[in-house]
């Protein structure tokens, strides 16, 4: 959950790993963001409890994990 929320962060403009908390300062007044994230859900909740967040599973190569590439290019349209 926290890489996706600092992938979020990241493809908002804000400093990876750093800038959370304006993100979570500016939360109240993200209404259409939201809309976006949440009518396509990022993350699934498994009958078993754990988590699932398939956007981070488009990462293929190398260079694609360590930067998250595929992962930003999905988030590009929100």
């Amino acid at each position: 959950m926290g890489i996706l929320y600092s992938l979020v962060t990241l493809h908002l403009g804000f400093d990876f790993n750093s800038d959370e908390y304006k993100i979570m300062g500016l939360a109240p007044t993200a209404m259409p963001l939201a809309i976006g994230l949440f009518s396509n859900p990022q993350v699934e909740l498994c009958p078993d409890g754990t988590i699932r967040i398939p956007c981070l599973r488009l990462n293929r190569t190398r260079e694609e994990r360590e930067n998250y590439l595929a992962t930003r290019s999905f988030l590009t349209p929100i």
